[in-house]
């Protein structure tokens, strides 16, 4: 299963870019999102960024669910990005721990607007392999990870307000 979403903001690609690749912002959005444990890495490579964040994410799940998976899971979201020119691309794929049967990855691109501002654009696909229930499964994933990323985008809005842009 598939999904994008897309939003604009008034801020330049540099700044939005800077936020959502600092540490401390990750952890804080994280925190804000009501993740535990939240530990957050970055290590740069020449024009290439690597950003590993782990946290235990607690969901209230549908009752199919419930029997298939813990209420609490302990996640890794690893992404890679691409820092040279003036898009800025990262690939990202997302692990829960212990849990090999759903495969959670996608792209992140920010780019120059012609406004001088910046067009986010993140797609995504959800693909699990469990017999019976994969399908409900994936809609239930794609479903949470869409509302994630546009609380992310909520977030990093009101942060932008917040620092003067």
């Amino acid at each position: 299963m598939d999904g994008i979403v897309r939003a604009h903001f008034e801020h330049p690609v540099e700044r939005v870019f800077g936020l959502v690749t600092d540490p401390a912002y990750l952890r804080r959005r994280a925190e804000a999102a009501r993740e535990r444990n939240v530990m957050v890495s970055a290590d740069r490579d020449g024009t290439r960024l690597s950003i590993r964040i782990e946290r235990d994410l607690e969901r209230d799940m549908p009752g199919f669910m419930k029997r298939i998976f813990n209420p609490v899971n302990h996640m890794v979201d690893v992404q890679t990005w691409e820092t040279a020119g003036e898009v800025k691309t990262s690939d990202w794929k997302v692990e829960i721990v212990g849990q090999k049967r759903i495969d959670l990855r996608g792209r992140l691109s920010l780019a120059p607007a012609s406004d001088g501002g910046c067009d986010y654009s993140e797609a995504f696909t959800v693909a699990v392999a469990i017999p019976l229930v994969g399908g409900r499964v994936e809609k239930y994933v794609a479903g949470e990870t869409e509302g994630s990323m546009r609380e992310q985008i909520a977030f990093l809005r009101a942060e932008l307000a917040r620092t003067g842009g």
